[in-house]
């Protein structure tokens, strides 16, 4: 892969692509956080419910995200190479709904290792599930929390 996101190894990809649990996702995320400098932050927000209609459209808002706050020099968590590998196990185990196995078996112990340290909430986040679920760990956890603008344009 040419395009690697900052922090990620082309062994990372290569063991989430095989990845077939929440559990083996996190040992990659674990891995990558272990390399990212502190203070490191994530964005939170909309991917599967809520945002702007569709989890492409939510994926592409939330990297733009990232960008801007790498931009201004965050070390930032990318989350979003992690959603095909979630989705594509979503499937398999049939599940409806969404998947609180993916909040308790995945960023849930990456929360409570204090590998994340500044949660950056996008406009729109209590419209997600997971967004809330992650202000609820915010606030239970002591990670601080920093909203984007009302006005920021998540089309660019």
């Amino acid at each position: 892969m040419a395009d690697l996101p900052p922090y990620w190894t082309n062994d990372d990809i290569e063991k989430l692509d095989h990845a077939t649990t929440y559990e083996a996702m996190r040992t990659v995320a674990e891995g990558l956080l272990r390399r990212i400098p502190p203070p490191v932050v994530q964005v939170c927000g909309p991917i599967s419910t809520g945002g702007l209609g569709s989890v492409e459209k939510n994926l592409a808002a939330m990297e733009r995200a990232v960008r801007f706050l790498q931009a201004r020099g965050h070390h930032v968590f990318c989350q979003t190479p992690f959603e095909t590998p979630i989705q594509r196990l979503h499937l398999k185990q049939a599940q409806s709904g969404y998947p609180v196995d993916l909040l308790s078996n995945f960023y849930e112990p990456l929360f409570k290792a204090g590998l994340i340290h500044e949660f950056h909430f996008l406009p729109g986040w209590k419209d997600s599930y997971g967004a809330r679920w992650e202000m609820d760990q915010a606030l239970h956890l002591n990670i601080k929390v920093v909203r984007f603008p009302l006005d920021w344009d998540p089309n660019g």
